[in-house]
């Protein structure tokens, strides 16, 4: 979340209006609580609160799962492996899903490489 301020520091920006999708929600919705001033505006995609499963979130991963679905998406996170099950509908062509490991850019901000 310090990383977000320092770039729209950085930039020069008073507000920006943060688009996030998946796990990067969580964060977003972080920043913008805790930064309420400095968002004009929140744009989730996929994203969640939680994904474990509680009373008032059924559809959330059952408890008995929990821990291997989450060991599975610490194994594979960065590396385009969950890419299938997470975004089955991603072009080939996103750098994200070359195989290159790199994810840490969004695909506009490097060069595509189709796999």
């Amino acid at each position: 979340m310090d990383d977000v301020k320092t770039v729209i520091d950085a930039a020069g920006a008073e507000q920006v209006a943060l688009v996030a999708h998946a796990a990067g929600g969580a964060m977003a919705m972080l920043f913008a609580a805790t930064y309420p001033e400095r968002v004009s505006g929140l744009v989730l995609l996929s994203s969640f609160a939680t994904m474990r499963r509680h009373d008032d979130y059924p559809i959330g991963i059952p408890p008995s799962v929990a821990d291997s679905v989450f060991e599975w998406l610490s194994e594979g996170w960065g590396t385009g492996d969950t890419l299938d099950v997470m975004g089955p509908a991603a072009p080939p062509t996103l750098s994200c899903a070359s195989g290159s490991g790199d994810t840490s850019a969004s695909p506009p901000a490097r060069a595509p490489r189709p796999r």
